[in-house]
């Protein structure tokens, strides 16, 4: 989510090493959800907003931005949204 955030908030520094980050991120979480189907019901809005409490700091340290004080995206936005790709 961190990344996600940096990839909205600031488009004129997209790259494809966010890009790669957020995929990569995604598909760990798609094998562990794979490899423990039990996992699932921990994603829940509960789990959204401590996520989003940690990568919203790391994210401000990063960038010096301030982001939304409560989390901006559902949990099909995090897992799946598609982001505009680089070639």
């Amino acid at each position: 989510m961190h990344h996600l955030l940096k990839w909205d908030y600031q488009p004129q520094r997209r790259s494809r090493s966010w890009q790669l980050t957020i995929q990569r991120e995604r598909n760990n979480i798609q094998f562990f959800l794979k490899d423990s189907p039990s996992l699932k019901r921990y994603l829940t809005n509960d789990w959204l907003s401590q996520v989003y409490a940690n990568a919203s700091l790391e994210a401000l340290k990063e960038t010096g931005l301030k982001f939304p004080d409560s989390c901006p995206y559902s949990i099909d936005d995090v897992l799946e949204r598609v982001i505009q790709m680089f070639p």
